[in-house]
């Protein structure tokens, strides 16, 4: 009974853990040199642009340096383990505190920090990157013309799924003239081709009933069916070998 209390203990702890997480909130334009990274900064004053709950990695405050210093590490991702500076207030946040960052972020001089170990090491520092009138301008035209051509490219696959669709159906027309209707060949089954009208509605000729461009059109739709089945038997009865 003890050790089952121990266990809900520790995963209300640690669910409470997870649910901790503080977040640092950067800029707000998503235009940036790097994205997704604080790694992947490399020189200074170039921005980062960090996707917040959305991002692959997760911080933890390594040490508290004063009041606008901390040291943080990266927890998870490609770049596990890399130390970095962030200048921000510190007052709320604590050693071992995990850290969502949100937003964008400018790139520093690299300070150098005196390691567990006592040795000294230059790491790449961070501040939040504040958006002046201009970068907000430039963002705002920037999503515009994301939004745009995820529309145009929205209504152009839309578009070509259409154009395929209707691709399918053909004018069939009957021998004597008649009779026509757009359709697309089916099966071919108890001696009548079957055809699916645009509206959905199933239908059945004989062949010899249809003009004879579309008589051998079906012929030939029948024919590529046959080639394709046997293919299928053929690839079966070679994996049951």
């Amino acid at each position: 009974m003890k050790k089952a209390i121990l266990i809900v203990l520790a995963l209300v702890s640690s669910v409470l853990s997870a649910a901790e997480k503080k977040v640092i909130h950067g800029g707000m334009s998503q235009i940036s040199d790097v994205y997704g990274s604080v790694s992947a900064i490399s020189e200074v004053g170039q921005t980062v642009y960090l996707s917040g709950m959305g991002s692959r990695e997760l911080y933890e405050v390594l040490s508290v340096v004063d009041a606008q210093n901390m040291l943080l590490y990266v927890k998870s991702g490609k770049f596990r383990g890399n130390v970095f500076w962030l200048v921000h207030p510190t007052s709320s946040f604590f050693k071992g505190d995990a850290v969502t960052l949100d937003g964008r972020f400018e790139s520093l001089e690299p300070k150098v920090y005196t390691t567990v170990a006592g040795s000294e090491s230059k790491v790449r520092t961070l501040k939040v990157a504040k958006d002046s009138a201009e970068d907000l301008e430039k963002y705002r035209v920037w999503k515009e013309e994301r939004i745009k051509n995820l529309v145009e490219s929205d209504a152009a696959i839309k578009a070509q799924a259409k154009a395929e669709y209707e691709a399918q159906f053909r004018e069939i027309k009957s021998a004597d003239g008649k009779f026509s209707m757009k359709a697309k060949f089916i099966e071919y089954k108890k001696s009548l081709a079957w055809f699916e009208k645009q509206d959905g509605k199933v239908v059945s000729v004989k062949i010899n009933s249809l003009s004879k461009d579309d008589a051998d059109w079906v012929l030939a739709q029948i024919k590529e069916a046959k080639k394709l089945a046997d293919e299928q038997k053929q690839k079966q009865k070679q994996k049951q070998k």
